[in-house]
């Protein structure tokens, strides 16, 4: 950090020194960085410390902050916390490894989230993956319901959140001031329980959610069902959806290619990769890519198990007026040369522009 530092003061110095020389009009600032990520670090209090005071002075120009550390030494989030007046960006990431990890990180977070409240915090694009308990999301509930807090983007995957944690979630989801449109849940415990919770949300007229990642979660079929009720209400507007690395079949895919017929549906980007999904799955996606109502252009099937069957079907829809697709990744499943050849011909012939990952 010390090495860091340094090359922050130097920068802010040489900003200051233009903003002098040019007798303090408005000016572009000679060193334009506002991004800095730590990666693998091994960081002490005293480093978070004296790394923040660099950012923290006037002519610092980053406003975007990545750290990627282990461990994430105590009290470091309260020091950090003080930047939010400073950054648009923060994003806090645990190395996982299980030795020395702070116990308390729930408890750690409370200090951030109080920054969020104030008026003068800037943070647009929160990340928070450092073991986050469902006590840390009770504490980030209650900010996100402040009429000062101005997250947009929330990416809180890979911490220690259940179905109670998403529970609280879903209450500042509905709230009126809660302004979140971005919202990454991967690599949690959450269930098909969770899952009817966060519908019920998205069905609300406050929900602002557009964007939802809940991959690498204890889902199946069962909460695929509950959530293509959501996509079917007409205050859902969820776009873009990643459910992919759970437990859907077949079944679940049946349910939700209807779901992409139904006109109340506005899903345009579709993961769900990393499921179980075959051939028969593939057809009923199929059937809904080639509705009239369907608006889906971005499809993600990778490491399935899909065949030359799936790619047959894949190809009819393709070729169909009303199929909208203008990107689909295939890679990973148990297709033969011969049908990838066929699919990429049949896409450069019919569909120019078309990208194809196979």
């Amino acid at each position: 950090c010390i090495a860091i530092s340094f090359l922050l003061d130097v920068f802010s110095a040489l900003n200051e020194e233009k903003a002098t020389t040019a007798q303090h009009q408005k000016s572009e600032q000679f060193f334009t960085v506002n991004s800095l990520s730590i990666f693998g670090l091994s960081l002490t209090l005293s480093g978070i410390t004296r790394l923040c005071k660099s950012l923290e002075k006037e002519h610092c120009s980053i406003t975007k902050l990545s750290l990627l550390v282990h461990p994430l030494p105590d009290k470091s989030v309260d020091r950090i916390s003080g930047l939010c007046s400073k950054l648009t960006e923060l994003h806090m990431l645990h190395i996982f490894l299980f030795d020395n990890m702070n116990p308390d990180i729930g408890t750690d977070v409370t200090s951030l989230c109080d920054a969020l409240k104030y008026p003068s915090c800037n943070v647009t694009t929160l990340g928070l993956s450092c073991w986050i308990t469902d006590t840390g999301v009770t504490s980030l509930c209650d900010a996100l319901k402040h009429p000062n807090c101005k997250v947009t983007t929330l990416y809180i995957s890979r911490n220690r959140i259940t179905d109670t944690g998403v529970t609280n979630l879903c209450d500042a989801l509905k709230h009126p001031n809660c302004i979140v449109t971005t919202l990454d849940i991967n690599g949690n415990g959450i269930t098909d329980t969770g899952v009817t919770n966060l519908c019920d949300a998205l069905k609300h007229p406050n929900c602002k959610v557009t964007t939802l990642y809940i991959s690498r979660n204890g889902i199946t079929d069962t909460g695929v069902t509950i959530l293509c009720d959501a996509l079917k209400h007409p205050n859902c507007i969820v776009t873009t959806l990643d459910i992919s690395g759970n437990g859907i079949t077949d079944t679940g895919v049946t349910i939700l290619s209807d779901a992409l017929k139904h006109p109340n549906c506005k899903v345009t980007t579709l993961n769900i990769s990393s499921n179980g999904i075959t051939d028969t799955g593939v057809t009923n996606l199929c059937d809904a890519l080639k509705h009239p109502n369907c608006k889906v252009t971005t499809l993600d099937l990778i490491s399935n198990r899909i065949t030359d069957i799936g790619v047959g079907s894949l190809c009819e829809a393709v070729q169909h007026d009303n199929c909208k697709l203008v990107e689909l990744y295939l890679p990973l499943n148990d297709i033969s040369r011969v049908s990838k050849k066929s699919l990429r011909n049949l896409v450069e012939q019919h569909r120019p522009g078309f990208k194809l990952f196979i």
